[in-house]
C-alpha cells in the first residue's frame, strides 16, 4: 500500500494522483479515503507499518506545515522509503539539497502534471519490484534521481556529519582509534590565548571536503550549495558561553557551547539543552578550526568529512 500525504488545500492534487496509481493496480492510502473514524494523525500512525512508501506532495504550504512535518518525520525514523513530488522549487542550500539528495523525487514544477505522474508512476512499481515499464522523454526528465535506496541511506551517513558540523542533526562518529590519522592541534599565540579565548568570535565556512563521487546535476548542484553556505553562514561564539548560528536554518538559532576537559572536543547544545552535540576538533588557532568526521559505511568503506572554518576579522564580526 502507497500513502499519499499532503497538505488539506493540495486535497485535489492528492485525489488525481490516488486515482491514476488506483487505475494501474496499486493501492493507496491518504486521509480522505480513510473510515476508520480516527484522527487523520493516529489513522497515519496506525498504518504506517504497512505502507510499501510514502509519496509526500510537496507545495509551499507544505514546507512550513507543522503537521506535514511531523508525518514526515515519522516515516523517516522508521526507514520507510519516501518519494516526494515537488510541486515548487526550492532555492539553492546546503539543507535543502541534502533533503533531495536523500529522496527519490519527482519535479512537478517543470513539466505537465500528467507527466509528473506518469513518473510517479514508474517509480512507485519500482519500489513494488516490478519492471520499469519505458517512458517518454519528456516524462523520464521529470524523474529527477535514480531508485537506489540502499547507496542513498549510505550516503545519508555521510551527509549527516557535515549537519553535524553545524549542530543540527545528532553526531556520527567513527570510535576507531584509526579513523584519522592527523593529530589535533591547539595552537598558542604570543597572547597565550587558552583554547576557550581561541573559540570566542564569529566564524564562516572556509572550506568542505568529502569523498562522495559526484558528477553532472548533482555536483553543480552541490557546489553552488557550498557557494551559498560560504556565503551566508556564520557562528558566534560568546564568552558567556552561548553561541549564534545564522546562514543554515531560515531562523537565526541559538544556544550553549563548551569544551571537554582535554579540549579536544566542542560541546554544543540548545537553548533548552535537550541534548547536545559533541565536535571533534583536529586544529584550533586564533583564526581557524577544522573538524574531521569518519562515518563507518561498511568494513570496506569509511567516508571522510571534513570542515574548515576561519575567523573574520574583528570589524566585521561586529555585524553579525
Amino acid at each position: 500500500m502507497i500513502a499519499i500525504i499532503s497538505t488539506k488545500e493540495n486535497k485535489k492534487n492528492n485525489i488525481s494522483i490516488a486515482k491514476h496509481l488506483e487505475n494501474k493496480g496499486i493501492e493507496t492510502w491518504n486521509f480522505w479515503k480513510d473510515t476508520s473514524g480516527l484522527s487523520p494523525k493516529e489513522a497515519y500512525r496506525q498504518n504506517l507499518a504497512q505502507f510499501t512508501a510514502l509519496i509526500f506532495l510537496i507545495n509551499k504550504d507544505a514546507l512550513t506545515d507543522s503537521f506535514i512535518l511531523s508525518l514526515y518525520k515519522q516515516a523517516f525514523d522508521q526507514g520507510k522509503d519516501i518519494i516526494l513530488v515537488m510541486q515548487t522549487r526550492l532555492d539553492t542550500s546546503l539543507p535543502n539539497w541534502f533533503f533531495l539528495e536523500n529522496h527519490d523525487w519527482i519535479n512537478a514544477y517543470d513539466v505537465s502534471f500528467d507527466t509528473a505522474v506518469n513518473a510517479l508512476t514508474d517509480l512507485v512499481k519500482e519500489y513494488q519490484g516490478e519492471k520499469r515499464v519505458n517512458l517518454e522523454k519528456s516524462a523520464s526528465n521529470a524523474r529527477q534521481t535514480a531508485a537506489q535506496t540502499k547507496s542513498r541511506k549510505q550516503s545519508l551517513l555521510i551527509i549527516i556529519g557535515v549537519l553535524i558540523i553545524l549542530g543540527v542533526l545528532y553526531v556520527i562518529l567513527n570510535q576507531s582509534s584509526n579513523s584519522s590519522n592527523r593529530d589535533k592541534k591547539i595552537i598558542p599565540t604570543g597572547k597565550k590565548l587558552n583554547p576557550e579565548q581561541m573559540l570566542i568570535g564569529t566564524w564562516a565556512l572556509k572550506d568542505y571536503y568529502d569523498d562522495i563521487q559526484r558528477t553532472g546535476k548533482d555536483l553543480i548542484d552541490f557546489q553552488n550549495a557550498i557557494a551559498n553556505l560560504k556565503k551566508n553562514f556564520r557562528m558566534t561564539f560568546y564568552p558567556d558561553h552561548t553561541f549564534k548560528r545564522v546562514g543554515f536554518a531560515p531562523q537565526v538559532e541559538k544556544g550553549y557551547w563548551s569544551l571537554d576537559e582535554q579540549n579536544n572536543y566542542l560541546i554544543i547544545s540548545d537553548l533548552k539543552k535537550t541534548g547536545e552535540d559533541r565536535l571533534k576538533i583536529l586544529t584550533l588557532t586564533e583564526n581557524e578550526l577544522i573538524f574531521e568526521i569518519s562515518s563507518y559505511i561498511s568494513p570496506q568503506k569509511v567516508s571522510v568529512v571534513r570542515i574548515t572554518l576561519y575567523k573574520l576579522p574583528q570589524k566585521q564580526q561586529t555585524n553579525n
